[in-house]
């Protein structure tokens, strides 16, 4: 199965490639992005080796893998009115690129990370028609610098501190700044859970973030899923608020199904 693009009612998400890795620098050079991930912005070197390490995960599970968000309209904010991202049905369009593999949560609303350190389309039901990809795979009128929302993840779960079982996904989100607080975290890890439960077939799907990132345990929550544990591994760097652990939150198929039947998804 090929990693799909997916859509959301402001979003296309778009299979990470080599050609996004611009603005991988450039969202990892904003230090309140990494609040809660490294508590500093990162060095060209050190997000050239994290998206290497991304581009390596691929294929590991089909269909999992990273996503880069644009807004649907091109640029500028991806909605004009703040607040959770309203409740929409979306269908998958695939694509013929690579897969790729995703990374961790954390950040204020922006996005999270494992306790182990390593880094976690659809097209809207109203009938719009899918955007024609140019034969790089990009996305004409969509994959700009302006409209370029954030890094989503929906990897394979691994690290030290995660389940070593293929059927089980890790949700992650970074954004960059000028599009937190309007619920596009919300709303693009919905469309990654739908495609995690419906498409690809997984069991579970877990997040982890720092216990103090109030932002995106608010997006955990927000998209149903339930806390089941706080942690405590052993840092060499410890950043502030380290002290109060990591939290895991889960969503089961089970969960999912439910929430489908009752609508809120």
């Amino acid at each position: 199965m090929a990693q799909p693009i997916l859509r959301t009612e402001r979003l296309v998400m778009v299979p990470l490639a080599d050609r996004h890795l611009e603005l991988e620098v450039e969202l990892d050079a904003d230090p309140e992005v990494l609040r809660y991930l490294w508590g500093r912005a990162r060095s060209r070197e050190e997000v050239i080796a994290s998206h290497a390490e991304r581009m390596a995960l691929s294929g590991k599970v089909d269909g999992l893998g990273y996503w880069m968000a644009f807004a649907s309209n091109g640029g500028g904010p991806a909605s004009d009115h703040p607040g959770t991202a309203p409740e929409h049905k979306t269908l998958v369009e695939p694509t013929s690129g690579a897969k790729t593999t995703a990374e961790p949560a954390s950040g204020a609303e922006p996005s999270m990370k494992s306790a182990s350190g390593a880094e976690p389309t659809m097209e809207s039901a109203s009938g719009a028609e899918p955007t024609m990809q140019s034969a790089s795979g990009a996305e004409p009128m969509v994959e700009s610098a302006d409209g370029f929302v954030g890094l989503m993840m929906l990897p394979p779960a691994h690290g030290p501190d995660q389940p070593d079982d293929p059927a089980v996904a890790e949700l992650g989100y970074r954004l960059a700044r000028r599009f937190w607080r309007q619920g596009l975290a919300s709303e693009a890890s919905r469309a990654l859970l739908r495609h995690a439960f419906d498409t690809v077939g997984q069991s579970r799907v877990i997040a982890q973030t720092m216990a103090v990132n109030a932002g995106s345990r608010g997006v955990m929550k927000a998209v149903g899923m339930r806390h089941v544990r706080t942690f405590f591994p052993e840092w060499d760097d410890p950043l502030p608020g380290t002290e109060e652990g990591e939290v895991e939150y889960e969503i089961t198929l089970e969960m999912w199904r439910n929430r489908t039947r009752a609508g809120a998804v």
